[in-house]
């Protein structure tokens, strides 16, 4: 009964603006999953009794767990259909979320972390994949500019909320806030038409491992772009303490040059296209 009312009263949950809003949802949540925990990464090293390195390694260990299990989800997604994957990704998200809101211990934030990053990058393979699904050819390009954009917002928007949660409150806030949106998206998820046929004979997903391994043409490429990528989470995971020692700013500051950061990309794309 409840179902059915939301559907006639709001009819267009169930279009494809639904699936784009809920992508787009979704892109964000996993990149602030980053941003908004980073002006504070200063305050958690001293609040846990963390090392810098191991503070730092939050951010790495956060990017490894989205990195690693791509071929996964993507092959999950192809033998149990799309909502599936996606309510798994976006439930485990939401629950390292809350957890870490809560957690007192170096060993819990890292584990906690890297099972995150797990989940937001399950969330955002599933959130392309739904795009893909419903548009193509020149369409495809347009919608998949938005989910950039989405990035973008995240990129910088995400840095700044940081920056303010450190001045006014405490840094678990911020996972507070990622696991209120989680919440938003399955909710979002649940009324969005997600369906899609279900590829059973699809080869092995380790077999689809060995494929990219063996094959320099895709191999290379991506071994270049995780590089420069590695590099970025390098200096994300750095930049808290060199404007804390060496310029003598707080986060708030750092927050406040995220804007810059995200302004600088936007007006890139823009000129790109």
């Amino acid at each position: 009964m409840f179902n059915a009312t939301i559907v006639q009263k709001f009819p267009y949950i169930q279009s494809k603006s639904a699936v784009m809003l809920l992508a787009c949802l979704i892109v964000m949540m996993a990149q602030m999953a980053t941003t908004i925990y980073l002006p504070s990464l200063p305050e958690v090293m001293s609040e846990l009794g963390m090392t810098r390195s191991a503070t730092e390694l939050s951010i790495s260990l956060f990017v490894i767990g989205a990195a690693i299990p791509a071929l996964f989800w993507g092959e999950a997604v192809n033998r149990y259909g799309r909502r599936l994957p996606l309510n798994i990704s976006l439930f485990l998200f939401i629950t390292t979320s809350v957890l870490l809101s809560l957690c007192h211990s170096e060993t819990q934030l890292l584990l906690l972390r890297m099972l995150q990053g797990v989940a937001a990058g399950g969330t955002v393979i599933v959130a392309r994949i739904l795009v893909r699904d419903n548009w193509q050819h020149e369409e495809l390009t347009k919608r998949l500019s938005l989910l950039s954009i989405a990035f973008i917002v995240a990129l910088g928007g995400g840095q700044f909320l940081g920056g303010v949660i450190h001045h006014y409150s405490d840094w678990r806030l911020g996972f507070v806030i990622l696991s209120i949106l989680g919440l938003l998206a399955v909710l979002l998820a649940r009324y969005a038409p997600l369906d899609k046929s279900i590829d059973s004979h699809r080869g092995s997903m380790w077999m689809s491992y060995y494929n990219i391994l063996k094959t320099p043409a895709f191999l290379w490429p991506c071994l270049v772009g995780g590089l420069g990528f590695a590099i970025t989470v390098t200096l994300q995971a750095v930049s808290p303490f060199v404007f804390k020692e060496q310029f003598n700013l707080d986060a708030q500051h750092l927050g406040s040059f995220g804007l810059f950061i995200g302004a600088s990309y936007f007006f890139w794309c823009i000129a790109s296209k």
